[in-house]
């Protein structure tokens, strides 16, 4: 028996083909270079046949989730003879498309069989009355919430922002997932999410807003791999995305053939996007780099790139924009301490030491303050500080210890200022926890946002407030093992973080102590407190204060070199409320 067949060489393993990451993507097994192979053939097939070349117009423009169904939108496919269209669905992680509808007379469709957490990838084709198909459309994938990924570090590190607010205070969140970046959003406050679309290969993706309130995204991916034979290293990118129009559209704004380890993320009032990345070479040598692109117009690469630092042990780098007076803002870790950059607008460059013995830098801009966050160590101690401060443009304000941890690579994040978030070691595994900042400038007692039996880790929060109320988001990536979940959570209340009277009496503690234990409280009251010492059995140690307090901050110091080493519990009191914070004494 004879049967037609087509025979086709779509890849040359041993040539240099560095620009199409053919030969990578075969090796790897990419499923996106086998796809596009298989597309061809199909294409050519249909042409053959005549079916005519691919209609540039025929797109999947819109997905959209209504209840329990997935909505589809797509332009009517200019192909002559169109009776109706076929629906193709390809349903994760299976590997081949199935046809879910036939000859469906308009050019929407709503499928009513999906399942929440799956991943969906559609294409269309127009259909003839004879039965012959067009060339397809597009394809278009969606994630339908809750949202998961197969990345232990989904919600991604402290240092790109992954959830951020529009002036609709509409929360829109970026993640990786199959070696892709996604992105969603929320039209109640975080409530409730659409579907998930996918951007682009890559990872490490950040998010900003431009002054036409649209969403810019950049991002780490590749080109591929050399000839094997000349040992050159894979090609990294820093590249870009946004949405118009309803089409996702990317493009490659740097390129090098050294590892790219992070990328921030921000834009100006001018709409000038500040990309920041860190190289790191084969010498094991790193650079530190900022470049900018015009976000209103297609990018054709990264202009004015400068390293900004060159150091030995690598660091990544979070970059803001304080918008006044248009000043770029930079902290990241070199060598085992956390440094700060900041471009005056006269494009001056100053830096300064913030810590030594410091990791995991963030920062955030409220208003006229940018704010700094760090995880701080100690020589010898296994015990660290989740630390922060801000400047208001004429100098530093005092630092602030908000917590003590006991976990490494606690990834402390700040948002606007107002909100710190950072995950932390609780009873053998990792755990979420939260503090706010009151308008005295106090931090609250962290607070365990998470507490569930799996591992909580990499989080960050976005926060929009208003004269009257705060709408706050927090999200983490959540689990053991793939899939893990990206859990999204709202807060309890709608109230002002800044004007919450339960808030205003905080206190912090210096850790970890030696001899002395110092204390500082704020009130806005008269009143009368207590302070009590206890142990981790819950044992009263010590009555500290039993008295008045005036209005405003107060600071007094408690001796306990006669104590023995380990864990106890500060507790401040009055008739309304009581708050404990942990301390540990090391003599």
């Amino acid at each position: 028996m004879k049967c037609p067949a087509c025979l086709t060489e779509s890849a040359f393993v041993t040539h240099d083909i560095a620009t199409n990451a053919q030969w990578f993507q075969l090796k790897e097994n990419q499923g996106s270079f086998k796809n596009k192979v298989a597309w061809g053939i199909d294409n050519g097939i249909d042409i053959y046949y005549g079916f005519g070349p691919r209609p540039s117009l025929f797109r999947i423009l819109i997905l959209t989730q209504k209840q329990s169904s997935l909505n589809m939108v797509w332009s009517p496919c200019p192909a002559g003879g169109i009776t109706g269209y076929n629906i193709y669905r390809r349903t994760y992680p299976n590997s081949h498309y199935e046809q879910i509808a036939v000859n469906v007379p308009d050019t929407v469709y709503s499928d009513n069989t999906i399942s929440p957490g799956d991943i969906y990838s559609y294409y269309v084709k127009g259909r003839r009355s004879s039965g012959q198909e067009s060339i397809r459309s597009n394809i278009g994938t969606a994630q339908i919430p809750p949202f998961s990924s197969d990345c232990p570090s989904t919600t991604g590190l402290n240092t790109a922002r992954k959830i951020v607010f529009n002036a609709d205070e509409d929360p829109h969140l970026t993640w990786t997932n199959q070696d892709c970046i996604w992105f969603g959003l929320s039209t109640d406050h975080g409530n409730n999410w659409t579907v998930a679309r996918r951007i682009d290969y890559g990872w490490q993706s950040a998010m900003d807003f431009d002054s036409q309130d649209e969403i810019k995204i950049c991002y780490i991916s590749t080109l591929g791999v050399p000839d094997s034979a000349a040992q050159e290293t894979l090609t990294y990118t820093v590249s870009t995305a946004w949405q118009e129009n309803d089409i996702l559209h990317n493009a490659v704004l740097y390129e090098t053939y050294d590892s790219i380890l992070s990328v921030s993320f921000a834009i100006d009032p001018h709409d000038t996007g500040w990309v920041v990345f860190n190289t790191y070479d084969e010498e094991g040598n790193n650079e530190l780099k900022i470049g900018q692109f015009y976000t209103q117009s297609e990018p054709e690469s990264l202009e004015n790139v400068v390293v900004l630092d060159t150091y030995i042990r690598h660091g990544k780098a979070a970059v803001a924009v304080r918008q006044p007076d248009r000043s770029i803002w930079v902290v990241y870790e070199r060598n085992n301490a956390v440094v700060c950059q900041w471009r005056r607008s006269n494009g001056t460059w100053e830096s300064v030491l913030i810590a030594p013995n410091a990791s995991c830098p963030c920062l955030s801009v409220s208003d006229e303050l940018v704010h700094i966050i760090w995880e701080q160590h100690y020589e010898n101690s296994d015990y660290r500080q989740i630390r922060t401060f801000y400047n208001n443009g004429l100098g530093w304000s005092r630092i602030q210890t908000i917590a003590t941890v006991t976990g490494k690579n606690c990834y402390p994040y700040i948002a606007d200022g107002a909100v710190a978030v950072w995950a932390d070691i609780y009873q053998g595994q990792w755990d979420v926890f939260s503090s706010r900042r009151t308008k005295y400038s106090v931090w609250t007692t962290p607070q365990n946002i998470s507490q569930t039996p799996d591992d909580s880790k990499y989080p960050q929060a976005a926060i929009y407030q208003t004269a009257t109320d705060t709408n706050l988001v927090y999200v983490w990536t959540e689990g053991d093992e793939a899939p893990y979940e990206i859990s999204i959570q709202t807060a309890d209340d709608r109230k002002s973080c800044t004007n919450d009277p339960q808030t205003s009496m905080l206190f912090i503690v210096s850790n970890p102590v030696k001899s002395r234990l110092k204390i500082s409280y704020n009130s806005t009251c008269k009143g009368k407190i207590t302070v009590k010492l206890y142990d981790i059995t819950g044992r009263l140690v010590d009555t500290i204060l039993n008295g008045k307090i005036r209005v405003g901050l107060s600071e007094f110091s408690y001796k306990c070199d006669h104590l023995s080493n380990g864990v106890y519990f500060v507790q401040l009191g009055n008739k309304e409320q009581a708050i404990t914070e942990k301390v540990i004494i090391h003599q």
